[in-house]
């Protein structure tokens, strides 16, 4: 090997490991001090995505964990309200109960009346006024479209849950029968068949202009309130089953509306729940075909006009007569209709009575809001519980991914440390190595 002094392999190669050594203790350093081992992404890329994809999920779900809590808190005030009218409704019935005995005056039973109509004014105002962070939850609001709560890190269907809500203020809690009348308007109309016009003469040559007749058919008709609109068009013959089948298809197609069939019949149920029962006798086969129009040497034969079936509804009959509408009758004849709460007195024996059957039907419409909302606490704690331990799980994960090995690094310092102390060491002694050129020169 050549001796010169411009290169100096030795060094470069003492440096060149020195710098290795450096590089190495700095890492080691970093991830003791920070306690990661991925730093950047030049640690490990994948690495970085997978604990980056765990960060998102552990946030969300620890968020999602608290959208729960803040749920069962939800509940618990809305049911704290729940408890206070009840304890109002208590009190109402126990002066509807004293009420009711004549044993006590109509002066007295006014005073009584005075006190339920303030308790009652009471209930109203709790379920107007019992918020949960500015949202009102007695009073309606959501009893149709619920609270939706985040219950998961994603944006699946299944990452949120529903609650929904009953309406408890006075005019809704304590009624017990709905007015079928004025939930259930005009329901049927029937259409004749029309007759054919035939020729007007026999012969080779016919006469005048012929006209087919129009076949019959039957349109029903449903209006539920305010609850939903639907109509049923039958043109051809079908059987009282059939056509039952048909009207339910309707409903089920029909916002605010659904429907079963039982044989014949077809009970109708409206969003607020009132129901009404259709009960079919009619044929379609009995809505006639229209006549066809005259031919030469022959006059044209007349279409069957229709006639007229019948439909009963809740036990009120309608007749079909062919061409004619009919009107849905007074179903209400046999249905109990009570108020709701905001309705009620105790000022006479047969009013406290009936307050009575209103305060219990309110007691159990109540006491049915509060065993779902104590179901849909358990079901949260559920959820907490669950989220909890899946974040845990999941940083246990981003742990194996993310974290550093302190037994690992703390080696590695130490192993560098060393090699850097001897590198420096070397580059000492290679860096002396020219200095043998001088011995050749003197």
């Amino acid at each position: 090997m050549a001796l010169g002094i411009n290169t100096n392999l030795a060094s470069l190669s003492a440096q060149r490991a020195l710098n290795t050594t450096q590089s190495d203790t700095n890492t080691a350093m970093q991830r003791l001090s920070t306690g990661l081992r991925i730093n950047s992404a030049k640690d490990d890329a994948a690495g970085m995505a997978v604990a980056s994809r765990f960060t998102s999920q552990i946030s969300g779900m620890q968020q999602a964990s608290r959208n729960a809590s803040d749920a069962v808190s939800m509940l618990q005030t809305a049911e704290g309200g729940l408890q206070s009218m009840t304890d109002n409704l208590q009190r109402i019935r126990e002066l509807a109960v004293q009420a009711a005995s004549d044993t006590i005056t109509d002066t007295d039973r006014a005073y009584l009346n005075t006190e339920a109509s303030q308790l009652v004014a009471e209930i109203n105002r709790v379920a107007e006024t019992t918020k949960y962070n500015g949202t009102a939850l007695l009073s309606g609001s959501y009893e149709t479209t619920g609270l939706n709560i985040q219950v998961g890190a994603d944006s699946t269907t299944e990452d949120s849950l529903e609650v929904k809500i009953a309406d408890f203020t006075t005019d809704a809690i304590g009624s017990t029968g709905k007015d079928l009348k004025a939930s259930f308007a005009a329901y049927t109309h029937s259409t004749a068949a029309t007759n054919g016009t035939d020729d007007g003469s026999v012969g080779a040559t016919p006469g005048g202009t012929a006209t087919a007749g129009t076949d019959g058919s039957l349109t029903i008709d449903v209006t539920f309130g305010t609850s939903g609109t639907m109509q049923v068009s039958i043109t051809a013959d079908k059987t009282a089953a059939e056509i039952a089948a048909l009207i339910k298809a309707e409903a089920d197609t029909t916002t605010g509306i659904s429907g079963t069939v039982s044989g014949n019949d077809v009970t109708l149920t409206a969003a607020d729940g009132s129901t009404v029962t259709m009960k079919s006798t009619l044929s379609a086969g009995t809505l006639g075909t229209g006549g066809s129009a005259g031919t030469g040497g022959a006059a044209g034969s007349n279409g069957t006009v229709a006639t007229g079936g019948a439909m009963t509804v809740d036990g009120a009959a309608s007749s079909l007569a062919s061409g004619t509408a009919s009107v849905a009758s007074d179903n209400t004849a046999n249905t109990t209709i009570i108020a709701g709460v905001d309705a009620l007195k105790v000022d006479s024996r047969a009013n406290a009575l009936t307050a009575i059957d209103t305060v219990d039907a309110a007691l159990k419409s109540i006491n049915e809001g509060r065993a779902k909302m104590g179901a849909f606490q358990s079901r949260f704690e559920s959820v907490v519980s669950n989220l909890n331990q899946g974040a845990e799980n999941a940083q246990s994960g981003r742990s194996r991914v993310q974290d550093a090995d302190f037994a690992v690094e703390s080696a590695n310092l130490a192993k560098n440390q060393v090699l850097q102390q001897a590198g420096m060491s070397v580059l000492a002694q290679a860096n002396a190595l020219p200095q043998q050129v001088l011995a050749l020169l003197q």
